[in-house]
């Protein structure tokens, strides 16, 4: 929009210019949306999941708080894709991600990790509510049937964070025990 308009004062005149920047807005937000979330899953990625741990670790530092991680991974999710296709194994994805979401409360951080692996970071949890929240998840998948995949199973790792422990120890401890779960 462009207005051009004189003043009641002799000699003087202004120019204003408005520009609708509505489009531009929204494409900032689609952008952003991109560089945060899982296009599958529409949860946290990974990139956006590593900036909330490193929030929480310093607030549970800070505040001397507790502080639990789930490291969730689908078992057998190549046999799923290698069985029933890509396009089956992205339902099961989208499905898991909901039924994760389902269960957490609202201060936990669901996210993404990588392929068929999340993580879920437990603001003010220590590890036997984890555990808890843990095997309540791996109960729900278990008894889901997912549409053309059947029931599938998960593990869970749980780690419990230790004050001015590395973000990456404290993850690597809820990965390590992921594995054992698995075993």
């Amino acid at each position: 929009f462009l207005m051009s308009s004189t003043c009641a004062v002799p000699n003087e005149s202004f120019f204003i210019s408005f520009t609708d920047i509505t489009k531009l807005d929204n494409e900032k937000q689609h952008y952003r949306y991109m560089a945060e979330y899982d296009a599958l899953t529409n949860i946290y990625n990974r990139n956006r999941i590593n900036q909330e741990l490193d929030k929480e670790i310093a607030r549970a530092n800070r505040y001397y708080q507790k502080l639990s991680a789930l490291m969730i991974d689908i078992d057998h999710f190549k046999k799923v894709n290698d069985t029933h296709g890509h396009l089956v194994g992205d339902v099961v994805l989208s499905k898991f991600a909901a039924i994760l979401t389902g269960h957490l409360r609202g201060t936990d951080i669901l996210g993404r990790y990588g392929g068929e692996e999340f993580i879920v970071l437990m603001p003010s949890t220590d590890a036997y509510e984890a555990l808890r929240i843990a095997e309540r998840i791996r109960e729900t998948v278990a008894s889901y049937k997912f549409e053309h995949a059947g029931h599938i199973t998960c593990s869970i790792g749980i780690s419990e964070y230790q004050m001015n422990e590395s973000p990456e120890s404290f993850i690597n401890r809820a990965d390590v025990a992921l594995y054992t779960a698995k075993s």
